[in-house]
């Protein structure tokens, strides 16, 4: 990785499972962690996802792919969805990959190999690493805060009150527990209507 000087790190849950093991492996063979790391500093977690490797940007296909599709495919297995969108499966080895591994190494390889290619092909159709490079830039803030609504809103205000010349305040976490008002719920109109709308919008808040 070092040698590579990579920006980028990404694969299909690849902060569930694949850099965990990597990660884990190498301290079992006495390699420290760290070394994957520019600035030698690494902090992961598989259980709930969080992949923080310092000087690398670590973007999980797999949750890219949950938050963007807009069609999706019965389950969210790389070959399933490889399928889906690309009429392309991952290489079937007729058995689990450390017994194939062990039996034929170069189809393991070959294995691996078509895993990277349907990565390659499923972001130069999705794009979206691209999306998410965007977002961020559009919205002046980290990877991580462009990765959810309220990360990106925080930061477009920010940034606005800063071209104004104003200072938004941080968050005091001393504070106790306040009530507020959490919704607007307009008084229904009582009677028999015509010409009725209905727009149900999901899991677009705050953006609406």
């Amino acid at each position: 990785v070092k040698d590579l000087d990579i920006d980028f790190l990404t694969g299909w849950n690849c902060k569930g499972f694949d850099i965990p093991y990597v990660v884990n492996r190498a301290k079992k063979l006495g390699i420290g962690s760290e070394t994957i790391s520019k600035y030698g500093e690494v902090n992961i977690d598989a259980v709930k996802g969080y992949c923080d490797i310092l000087g690398i940007v670590v973007l999980d296909m797999l949750e890219l792919y949950k938050n963007y599709a807009r069609k999706k495919p019965e389950n969210n297995r790389l070959g399933t969805v490889g399928l889906f969108e690309l009429k392309q499966d991952k290489l079937d080895s007729g058995s689990k990959f450390g017994q194939m591994f062990k039996n034929d190494v170069n189809l393991s390889i070959r294995y691996n190999v078509r895993d990277v290619s349907l990565l390659v092909d499923l972001d130069k159709k999705l794009k979206h690493i691209f999306l998410m490079v965007e977002l961020k830039n559009i919205t002046k803030s980290t990877f991580a805060a462009a990765a959810a609504q309220m990360g990106q809103v925080d930061s477009i205000i920010v940034s606005s009150l800063k071209l104004k010349g104003l200072v938004s305040r941080n968050t005091n976490h001393h504070l106790g527990e306040q009530e507020f008002e959490g919704a607007f719920v307009k008084e229904p109109i009582i009677g028999v209507h015509e010409l009725i709308a209905d727009f149900d919008f999901t899991a677009l808040y705050p953006s609406i």
